[in-house]
């Protein structure tokens, strides 16, 4: 069974799937590496509130402040990053159409009225994030003190949004 299979795949058709391999893989390479990168800054932030020191008189424990910056984490890629990664996903497509016809004043159009749009968009997503801890405790059903911890995660996030931003434009 094994020889029928090798006398239909030939040598060059070996050969040429790994040349094909290896450019996947080159071109691939640096997108690779920014995912990796930008999900490395999302796991540090957990990383460091694990060796987080609590006062003595703080009656919280360090896995209510994990729990709080999940919740606050999940509620941002909800209803923040989500939007700007599907703005931006839309972007790629129609840059791809302009570069593909050769309209290049086209293109930096698209990318300016995206930036000006998702600068806009990111005002909302600021404001919804300030309710953040609302949404964890009325919506969600978390106790008082994990919104306030929530809310607080969450207005640290909104340092980080327009970098996103500028990152996925």
């Amino acid at each position: 069974n094994m020889d029928r299979v090798m006398a239909i795949v030939s040598l060059d058709t070996i050969d040429h799937l790994k040349t094909k391999t290896k450019e996947l893989a080159m071109l691939t390479a640096s997108i690779v590496a920014i995912e990796m990168i930008q999900l490395a800054c999302w796991i540090s932030n957990f990383l460091f509130l694990g060796y987080i020191s609590l006062s003595p008189d703080d009656a919280r424990s360090v896995a209510e402040y994990i729990f709080a910056a999940a919740l606050s984490s999940l509620i941002c890629s909800i209803t923040g990053y989500s939007m700007v990664y599907g703005v931006c996903s839309g972007l790629d497509t129609l840059l791809g159409q302009a570069y593909g016809a050769g309209k290049y004043k086209l293109m930096g159009l698209l990318v300016q009225r995206a930036f000006v749009m998702l600068s806009l968009l990111g005002v909302i997503i600021c404001y919804i994030w300030s309710y953040s801890g609302h949404v964890a405790q009325y919506l969600l059903r978390v106790d008082a003190d994990t919104a306030v911890l929530v809310k607080e995660w969450s207005s640290t996030m909104v340092v980080g949004l327009l970098p996103y931003i500028i990152f996925e434009v």
